[in-house]
């Protein structure tokens, strides 16, 4: 097992909750990035509980719990591993959540202050963010680049179970609560898929440690976001001469947005639209292709279907949920790529 000391699987809290809440039957979701762990975690378990079983299904977010798989076998526990959410050691319909973050061991702080050094300037004020997995470095990195004379500020969250400073697809508002205080924002997360909204939302510069290649990100940030900003744009203008249109509702615990969807369908209904109202597991291209009579679909799930993944639908088309607004007023020439991140994770 040659990959089991990358992250920490929290083991000895995971045996804790297993006996303080007498587990006997657990389901383990873990993201395709981390499916490599699924033996680790799972001869650990076998030997904890009576029976284990692997969810082989995408896992988005910790808005995507398996609670249908969990009821199915009759699960008393999801482990959810990869993210943290606000169900952490609670119960979903009589089902234990227990997330596990996967904290990232490995990152090298000799390496990290030299590509920061090479990358930013002292001059620059600086907002401090990362995933989950890197989020227990960040005040040790932080105080390390203090120490080198940087000036550091650590966001706040919107939500009390996010930690200062940690992001997500959907949720930057660590980044945002210190806007007003920095010039450029640094980002340690794996790609630069957390680094895209903060660019997007904040139009100051973004950098990006990757832990993993032990290297600098910045450039390909802005190309992913003019490529993405061109397709909007002729997605937009295609949607604007449709009439009959899908409305997606995500049906993940996180995402589902039946509000929102009855709010859009009638303020469509409004206008020469023919909107119907569609209920969906995963939005996925073959899924879309099987509805060819609707002209486009409003996806009020996860933006960052509509974002990333939206080269992926050749034959589809996806607005997103805050972009509805320039089809109605018909104002797609002011168009502004916040509107697409524009989103709130569907917990209380």
């Amino acid at each position: 097992m040659p990959y089991e000391l990358d992250y920490d699987l929290s083991l000895k809290e995971v045996e804790e909750f297993i006996k303080r809440e007498k587990i006997k039957k657990v389901l383990i979701q873990i993201p395709d990035g981390l499916k490599y762990l699924i033996n680790t975690l799972s001869d650990f378990l076998e030997q904890k509980v009576e029976e284990v079983y692997i969810s082989s299904s995408h896992c988005w977010g910790a808005c995507d719990l398996a609670i249908n798989e969990a009821k199915s076998i009759g699960a008393d526990c999801v482990i959810h591993v990869g993210h943290i959410g606000p169900y952490h050691k609670e119960r979903i319909d009589n089902i234990r959540i227990f997330y596990i973050p996967a904290y990232y061991l490995k990152i090298t702080i000799t390496n990290f202050l030299d590509n920061i050094e090479k990358a930013i300037s002292k001059d620059e004020k600086i907002g401090l963010v990362s995933s989950i997995q890197h989020i227990r470095d960040l005040l040790t990195l932080g105080k390390k680049l203090a120490e080198k004379g940087y000036i550091i500020y650590i966001g706040k969250p919107s939500f009390n179970w996010m930690y200062p400073g940690q992001v997500m697809g959907c949720e930057i508002t660590a980044a945002l609560s210190v806007k007003s205080f920095v010039n450029t924002y640094l980002c340690i997360s794996g790609g630069i898929f957390h680094s895209l909204p903060i660019r997007v939302m904040t139009n100051k510069r973004v950098i990006v440690y990757d832990p993993y290649l032990k290297r600098i990100e910045e450039k390909r940030i802005d190309v992913e976001i003019r490529k993405i900003l061109a397709k909007k744009l002729h997605n937009l203008i295609t949607a604007s001469e449709g009439k009959h249109v899908g409305i997606l509702v995500c049906k993940k615990i996180g995402q589902l947005k039946v509000y929102d969807a009855l709010r859009i369908k009638k303020e469509l209904e409004g206008r020469k639209f023919k909107p119907k109202i569609i209920l969906i597991d995963e939005i996925r291209p073959e899924y879309l292709e099987n509805l060819p009579q609707f002209d486009f679909f409003v996806n009020t799930g996860c933006p960052r279907v509509g974002i990333d993944d939206i080269f992926l639908f050749e034959r589809s088309i996806i607005i997103n949920l805050g972009e509805v607004k320039y089809l109605l007023d018909k104002r797609i020439k002011e168009y502004s790529l916040t509107d697409a991140f524009s989103w709130r994770l569907n917990y209380p």
